[in-house]
């Protein structure tokens, strides 16, 4: 068992933000740098061999609070709080693919979206209104045979497939916060999955990365299958 280093969270970071600096150019947002002065991570992976191609997680779309009343017409901009997961292409985390749940505007914004990213920034595919908090969904992103599908409760983001055959070394998922002050209730993200080539969903199994890199987040083991996140709250 290792723990995953820095790399994942300074590439992502600079690279989300540039995302959100273009979109507050382009929308006129009102974005200011202090949406980035936070940006921070609670995050489990399965690291076991080469060839990742999917991860599937089971989670519940909590609540969040503390979020500002900022990014309220536009995804990806503001004060966001992300629960989202990654299939990297790279070592280095310069390519991805990522579905996750958005929560801005003081989660009266909150939306399901899909996309990728790469060393020129991140390139969202599209976004779709989320519901409530009462139900656990599930969250899959995955490779069948040159291009990747999205789904959420086995339905695709509105269609929403990829062209691309690239397999990587790991995946993550997770919590991702702009927000210093957001509250997120400690949530199971769990029946973690993963799929290599174009092969069969299988268990994660040995505690491979975890990543926590701010005291405002938490994030435990609960078994190989379940990892627990947290923002500003305990999370045991």
């Amino acid at each position: 068992m290792h723990e995953v280093g820095t790399t994942l969270s300074l590439r992502l970071s600079a690279l989300r933000s540039l995302v959100v600096l273009v979109l507050a150019a382009l929308f006129v947002v009102g974005t200011s740098t202090t949406a980035f002065a936070f940006h921070e991570y609670s995050t489990a992976g399965e690291s076991s061999g080469v060839g990742f191609t999917g991860v599937k997680v089971t989670r519940f779309d909590v609540s969040v609070s503390g979020i500002p009343n900022d990014g309220c017409q536009n995804p990806y901009s503001g004060s966001p709080v992300y629960q989202t997961q990654w299939v990297l292409m790279k070592a280095d985390a310069s390519k991805w693919v990522e579905i996750g749940t958005g929560h801005q505007c003081g989660d009266n914004y909150r939306y399901t979206f899909a996309g990728y990213g790469n060393a020129s920034g991140w390139h969202p595919i599209n976004e779709i209104t989320a519901g409530g908090s009462a139900n656990a969904h599930t969250f899959k992103v995955w490779r069948d045979g040159g291009s990747y599908f999205f789904s959420k409760d086995n339905d695709g983001i509105a269609g929403v497939t990829l062209s691309n055959d690239d397999e990587g070394p790991y995946v993550d998922m997770g919590l991702e916060s702009y927000a210093a002050n957001a509250h997120v209730d400690c949530n199971n993200n769990f029946e973690l999955s993963f799929k290599k080539g174009n092969n069969s969903w299988n268990n994660w199994d040995g505690r491979d990365r975890r990543n926590v890199s701010h005291s405002a987040m938490h994030g435990v083991w609960a078994s190989d299958t379940t990892f627990r996140t947290s923002q500003n709250e305990g999370c045991a």
